[in-house]
């Protein structure tokens, strides 16, 4: 089914750029499954123009905040003082949730590329879909993957390399 033009245009600027580190892109992700399920539920009018519109400010404003915060405690484990008894609670608690966040993000992150051609699995057995099956972002578990049919959200484990 084709889309007005202008959700068509809005949906591309909410596609998450691949080249964002990943503290950044799973902020991105978020975003952009609101998209494809607010995309998958609604019909096409004003209201959805806008409410894509705002999500893809929103979106912005959500990076712009985990770059910010990522600094922050960068910085901040920088700046602390490992010697005296708060100070150095606090740069170890910091240094210990950057830490955790590299590890959740190296978890979540899928086995898949983006761009990457990918095959559709059902009961173990390759689906014979006509067309290539192309991943465009994959996070926790789930990636959005583009058919001749249009996109579609698929677990991991639901794809494979082709």
């Amino acid at each position: 089914m084709s889309r007005h033009p202008g959700t068509e245009h809005l949906m591309r600027t909410l596609e998450p750029n691949p080249n964002l580190p990943l503290h950044l892109s799973a902020v991105s992700q978020k975003c952009w499954g609101l998209a494809q399920t607010m995309l998958g539920m609604l019909e096409d009018g004003p209201e959805l123009t806008a409410g894509l519109r705002k999500l893809r400010d929103a979106r912005d404003c959500f990076v712009i905040q985990a770059l910010h915060d990522y600094e922050y405690r960068k910085s901040l484990a920088a700046e602390v003082s490992l010697d005296g008894p708060i100070g150095g609670m606090r740069a170890d608690s910091t240094i210990a949730q950057m830490k955790r966040d590299k590890e959740a993000a190296e978890a979540n992150k899928a086995p898949f590329e983006v761009g990457e051609e990918v095959a559709f699995y059902v009961d173990g057995e390759p689906e014979p879909l006509v067309g290539e099956i192309v991943v465009i972002a994959a996070v926790n578990g789930v990636a959005v993957i583009k058919t001749h049919r249009g996109n579609f959200l698929r677990d991991f484990d639901e794809l494979g390399k082709r």
